[in-house]
């Protein structure tokens, strides 16, 4: 999270959060502060929650048949906070460090997933990721996602972004049993001013320049220094990796973005 004089910026993972994250912070040297990378509106310090309303908010949103894509290529290269959960990585290092085998049951489903993380190039274990992430009900991935009833009608991505950008998420998603309602509740307390579309992250900042407190000409100065991606994962694009089945896994799990950000399989 980077607040600024004019905006506070939230970080929702894997959709080019980094990059905007640099330029944003490049624009305001001097003017703005880091609350970490990830934080969530319940986390604002108390002095930073009096000025909230005052702010503009600014998210970013992708399209989310790359999303998953991109959050299982990182994984591949052994990185993320759900790649280190999920294959128990620290558990692994420690228990080697001891000089002991790993348990069948303190590591328990996690030769599942290192094998899935094994080849960024293979269609066929993003496709058995994808159906761990979003089908099988008891392997569990953390952050609450599987134990709420969420899970039946909303993707890894969509929570997430719930999460992100609501207010009183915590309370209120568990709520959330039909995609009538899912719908509802964003509507009604989704903070978010200026999204920022990953595969257009400089126009769309570009066009947001006066709400973010600067000129075009002084934000395209900045953006001219970070030409590269941050965080980039090494993988083909995403229609490389999908069938039919998977394809439409993602259009009914995560059908709130999909439809209130026009995207589409093709774009």
């Amino acid at each position: 999270m980077l607040v600024g004089e004019k905006f506070i910026y939230f970080e929702l993972h894997k959709t080019g959060g980094s990059h905007t994250r640099r330029i944003l912070r490049k624009l305001t040297t001097g003017k703005s502060t880091v609350h970490g990378h990830h934080n969530t509106y319940k986390d604002l310090p108390p002095k930073l929650m009096e000025t909230f309303d005052t702010k503009i908010k600014v998210g970013n949103i992708r399209n989310p048949w790359d999303w998953y894509v991109s959050l299982w290529a990182f994984g591949c290269m052994n990185k993320g906070g759900l790649y280190n959960r999920v294959t128990k990585k620290h558990l692994r290092k420690t228990l080697e460090e001891k000089g002991e085998t790993p348990s069948q049951p303190s590591l328990k489903n996690a030769d599942l997933w290192i094998e899935v993380y094994s080849d960024a190039y293979s269609p066929e274990l993003f496709r058995a990721w994808l159906k761990l992430m979003l089908k099988r009900t008891k392997v569990n991935i953390g952050e609450g996602y599987k134990k709420s009833p969420i899970f039946k009608q909303a993707g890894f991505f969509t929570y997430r972004y719930l999460k992100m950008y609501n207010y009183d998420n915590e309370n209120k998603i568990e709520g959330l049993k039909n995609f009538r309602k899912v719908k509802q509740f964003d509507a009604e307390n989704n903070f978010i001013d200026v999204i920022i579309r990953t595969e257009y992250i400089n126009e769309d900042l570009l066009d947001n320049a006066p709400k973010l407190g600067t000129t075009k000409k002084e934000l395209q100065e900045v953006m001219n220094k970070f030409s590269n991606k941050t965080n980039a994962s090494s993988r083909q694009p995403y229609p490389f990796y999908y069938d039919e089945e998977t394809k439409d896994l993602v259009a009914r799990k995560d059908k709130l973005i999909i439809e209130k950000y026009g995207y589409d399989y093709d774009n």
